[in-house]
């Protein structure tokens, strides 16, 4: 219900938006007599635009969801009409017809019941269709651009932002786990998304545009309330934000900005929203919203060993046949089959994983900002702060404590949301369910070389991911929780920063290395009973031959960490682990505190 005290700003939008409405009915009848109408097609596109902007931006206020939910989708597809109405077709025309009488029926329900509740099944049985022509039309859209119109004085920041925006869109995508939940930070991701289709629409970058838009809309259809066919839907969101950097990457190299496989992409992402057979029913026009709530509820009140699909109530009542329910079913696993031929196509083209890739190599961008130095440009514009300074020099000496403070920030942002990526593609690559947090690290950013941390910390990411974490099912019959936690962090220990990589995995095979151990001559038969974990662990990562050998235990775990303590010895630095079989480990690079 919407507050007392909102009531008047509530009338005052229904009576705006009504007279909008009862504005642009006549001319999209008319259009639907005579659709040729060029002027006609522009003020319908014109109109129509501004009325659902305005329904979906005060309506949002308001908390109106199911009012809005057409609103949104209509707003998108006649986006794109504003600079060429000749694009809206009849079946375009009929659904803005459609729109404008739902939206002036709903607007009356608000305004004698104060709520949109009754508008439920109407309103995502009316946005299913206006999203499912709107993602027709981007499939089969007309010719591609290139991004030839681009001046070449323009290039340059257009590129920039638009890769500002596609890391803005991955980094929470990597989090999507943490944000779907939220469906406020969701909403702020479509905006992300929403701005980056604007940039490339600017350029008339039309891959760009249709795939930025199917992104949006998938993800506002989540908002409103449907659901997602797969456990992972980030994944293929983040195949559309890698398609388009990498197209982005290329074009100094080819001049054209265009992607490759757009059908597919598109087709994955329009199959990630689960389709009810009551909404294809409603799209197919054999059943109305209202019969499917009834028989919803008919289907709700059966005894339990009775259970009965929505197609046998629509049967038993009469509304439908075997065969248009069986009909409608076949349409629903063919574009199910559509959607999996995508996927195995994407699939077949994506570049394999390197099996031993260098250090850092699977980061998207390199990190190339050391914090020591940035310490030092501080230290050194302190003292000049400290100084007695002409008057005009003042301004530019406090410009430079920002410009280092926001240096600092942005350089440790990145490296951050680089090894989340990092993190969630062996994730990924190993099929396991990662929970990735970086703690603490930030406060030590200024006394680390970032460039070189991510080389020390991608191997041991790794290592947490393929090595120490367990698949689902393994956790789930041991009584841990679905995903296992690896933990980035970081914190000042007398003369050193101690920095270390967790989880919550299955740990080292404490037996095996002792063995290893025992064998090599590293302990005797006596300390086999009385070593401690720690001990042991020390013994096997400093002696010269364990981590090197292809016979030890864990060997391609102990090749990381091998790989690990040689850039080590560069810096002058050491490392320990400590591990419990079945409960994690723990491996903590330790450097000496900058002077």
């Amino acid at each position: 219900m919407i507050p007392e005290e909102d009531l008047n700003i509530l009338n005052d939008f229904i009576q705006e938006s009504q007279l909008m409405v009862r504005e642009i009915l006549p001319m999209v009848k008319q259009l639907l007599a005579t659709p040729d109408q060029e002027d006609l097609l522009m003020r319908v596109a014109n109109n129509g635009y501004r009325l659902f902007h305005s329904i979906r931006g005060t309506g949002s206020f308001f908390r109106l969801e199911h009012l809005i939910a057409p609103a949104e989708a209509m707003e998108s597809l006649l986006e794109g009409a504003r600079s060429n109405p000749c694009i809206l077709s009849v079946s375009h025309i009929a659904l803005i017809a459609e729109a404008c009488t739902f939206t002036e029926q709903g607007l009356a329900l608000v305004a004698r019941e104060k709520s949109d509740q009754r508008l439920i099944a109407a309103a995502g049985a009316l946005r299913s269709a206006i999203l499912d022509l709107l993602h027709a039309q981007i499939i089969q859209g007309g010719e591609q651009a290139d991004g030839a119109n681009i001046a070449p004085e323009m290039r340059e920041a257009f590129v920039q932002e638009s890769q500002r925006l596609l890391d803005g869109a991955e980094q929470e995508f990597v989090l999507w786990d943490f944000i779907a939940i939220d469906h406020q930070r969701v909403g702020e991701l479509c905006r992300v998304l929403h701005r980056l289709k604007q940039n490339f629409a600017l350029y008339e970058c039309s891959d760009f545009e249709r795939l930025c838009m199917a992104l949006e809309s998938t993800l506002s259809r989540y908002i409103q309330g449907e659901f997602f066919q797969t456990e992972y839907p980030e994944r293929v969101f983040l195949r559309c934000i890698d398609v388009m950097r990498d197209s982005l990457a290329r074009y100094d190299l080819v001049g054209k900005l265009e992607i490759a496989d757009l059908a597919e992409h598109l087709t994955a992402v329009q199959g990630l929203i689960r389709q009810p057979l009551g909404a294809l029913l409603i799209e197919a026009g054999l059943v109305d919203p209202r019969t499917v709530d009834d028989a919803l509820s008919l289907q709700r009140s059966a005894p339990e060993d009775l259970p009965r699909r929505l197609g046998e109530v629509l049967v038993a009542m009469g509304e439908v046949t075997e065969e248009q329910v069986e009909h409608v079913l076949k349409q629903q696993q063919w574009r199910r089959d559509q959607v999996a031929h995508a996927e195995t196509k994407l699939a077949g083209i994506a570049p394999p994983a390197p099996t031993s890739p260098a250090p850092g190599s699977l980061l998207p961008r390199e990190v190339k900002v050391d914090g020591q130095i940035l310490d030092r440009m501080a230290s050194v514009v302190q003292q000049m702060a400290a100084m007695p300074l002409p008057q005009g020099l003042e301004p530019c000496v406090r410009e430079l404590e920002h410009l280092i403070r926001s240096c600092s920030q942005a350089s440790f942002q990145e490296m951050a949301q680089q090894l989340r990526r990092v993190v969630h593609d062996y994730a990924v690559e190993f099929n396991k369910r990662v929970r990735f947090s970086v703690e603490s690290i930030e406060f030590q950013r200024h006394e680390l070389d970032l460039s070189r941390l991510t080389n020390l910390l991608v191997p041991l990411l790794r290592n947490a991911v393929q090595h120490g974490a367990e698949q689902t099912d393994e956790r789930t019959v041991i009584g841990k929780k679905k995903n296992c936690r690896v933990s980035l962090s970081a914190l000042r220990h007398e003369n050193e920063i101690w920095v270390s990589v967790e989880d919550d995995g299955m740990g080292f095979d404490l037996k095996k290395i002792a063995k290893f151990c025992f064998d090599q001559g590293l302990i005797d038969r006596g300390d086999l009973s009385r070593i401690t974990a720690v001990k042991l662990l020390q013994i096997f990562l400093h002696n010269e031959h364990c981590l090197g050998d292809a016979s030890a235990v864990d060997a391609a775990r102990c090749t990381g960490l091998a790989r690990v303590r040689t850039i080590l010895q560069d810096c002058n630095g050491k490392m320990d682990i400590w591990s419990r079989p079945g409960k994690g480990a723990r491996i903590t690079l330790r450097f000496p505190r900058s002077s």
